[in-house]
Formats: C-alpha cells, sequence, structure tokens
C-alpha cells in the first residue's frame, strides 16, 4: 500500500493531497488514506483503473466498515469494471463540493471478484 504524498496544486485555500495503491480482486477492505488526526477529508477526485478481462466491483467509502453498504451515508464511488469494456474510471468534483468525511474517518477501498488488480489514486483536502 503507497502512503499520502502532498501535491503543490491547490483548490481555493487547501492543499490537495493525493494517495495511490492498488487492490486485489478479492473482497478484502483496505485503508487507502488517512486524514492527519482531527481533520476531515473531502475529496476532489478519484480515478481507477483495472486490469482484468474478468468483470469486478470496486467501492470507495468513508470508515472501516466491511463494506459500502455498511457504511450508509460514507459512499464516495462504487464502480464496476472490466479490462474489455470499462478498464478506467473517475470522478472529478466541482470545487468545494466532494462528498466529506466525519473527522479521523479514512478512505478505505473495497473491490470484489476473483481476478485483477485495480489502481487508484484520490486526490483530498483536509477540513477541520
Amino acid at each position: 500500500m503507497a502512503g499520502s504524498s502532498r501535491s503543490p496544486y491547490t483548490v481555493g485555500r487547501s492543499e490537495i493531497i493525493t494517495a495511490r495503491s492498488s487492490a486485489t480482486a478479492s473482497g478484502t477492505v483496505a485503508t487507502l488514506a488517512t486524514p492527519t488526526s482531527g481533520t476531515r477529508a473531502r475529496i476532489v477526485y478519484l480515478s481507477a483503473m483495472f486490469d482484468s478481462g474478468t468483470a469486478a466491483s470496486f467501492e470507495v467509502y468513508f470508515g472501516t466498515g466491511t463494506n459500502i453498504t455498511t457504511n450508509a451515508g460514507k459512499e464516495i464511488a462504487n464502480f464496476f469494471m472490466d479490462l474489455t469494456d470499462n478498464p478506467s474510471d473517475g470522478i472529478v468534483f466541482p470545487q468545494d463540493s466532494g462528498p466529506i468525511g466525519a473527522a479521523d474517518d479514512v478512505i478505505s477501498i473495497r473491490s470484489s471478484g476473483s481476478a485483477g488488480t485495480f489502481s487508484i489514486i484520490v486526490g483530498y483536502t483536509e477540513m477541520t
């Protein structure tokens, strides 16, 4: 799992923090990013790529729940992807309008399916 890095780009007055990682299609939950203690993350953009012809879904949400449905109200994105028809997907939220997690909520990822690897990049800002 790759760590977060500070980006020189800004949105409004907030610095965009980027996190990049990959996850095997397995149903296992992983933490993509952990905001600074006491802050809330606001999602700016999300980009995902998938390398398998076997379709799988990919969930991104706030918190540490088992899956996107156990964290009602904390959903960020749910992609259904495969190498042939939809190998990449993403979302860019207009300035100051992306989903916001609760204080200290991590950004979690989970994928279903039995084959392939997802690569993901998320950009977020931190709020108090």
